[in-house]
């Protein structure tokens, strides 16, 4: 079976994608009483990641199409 034109490689985004995801939604949901030792994000730069995510899972959509 052929891996296609990318040779399956488009799903390595998946592979960079899902540790944003993680990241956003245990940020998202952290209370306020979180020790300080954990990493806090403005709520900027998880903007920022939330964007980057998308666009990580549609450009892997689009390649995966392609192929």
């Amino acid at each position: 079976m052929s891996g296609g034109f990318f040779e399956y490689q488009e799903m390595r985004l998946v592979d960079l994608a899902e540790p944003l995801r993680c990241k956003i939604a245990l940020n998202r949901q952290k209370p306020d009483w979180a020790s300080d030792y954990d990493i806090n994000y403005s709520e900027n730069f998880i903007n920022e990641m939330s964007e980057v995510y998308d666009q990580l899972i549609i450009l892997m959509a689009k390649l995966h199409r392609i192929d």
